[in-house]
């Protein structure tokens, strides 16, 4: 469903809106990423593309699951609510420090 009885357009309408304006500028693969609450959604904005006459292959739907750090019993990162690229490539740069591999 796209558009409620109200006429009121579901979340998914705009989000598949916002994919096609991505693939009429030219972009052939796109990737989403979501929290792991939104495992439902990978599906769901995939029929949304091939809606769109497109594969349902040219998105990819990532997963993640934010986590708390911590170092000597410190919070060290907290990710805020709707963490940006900038948090998620921070989390990265943070291996060294906690010696993940």
């Amino acid at each position: 469903m796209l558009v409620k009885s109200d006429g009121e357009p579901t979340y998914l309408l705009p989000d598949i809106a916002y994919h096609r304006n991505k693939f009429e500028r030219g972009y052939a693969q796109l990737i989403d990423i979501w929290g792991a609450d939104h495992h439902g959604y990978v599906p769901r904005m995939k029929a949304g593309v091939e809606s769109l006459g497109r594969n349902p292959e040219d998105l990819d739907g990532l997963l993640i699951q934010f986590v708390k750090l911590l170092r000597d019993g410190w919070l060290y990162l907290e990710p805020p609510s709707g963490a940006s690229r900038s948090t998620c490539h921070r989390a990265a740069s943070l291996r060294s420090i906690f010696g993940a591999t």
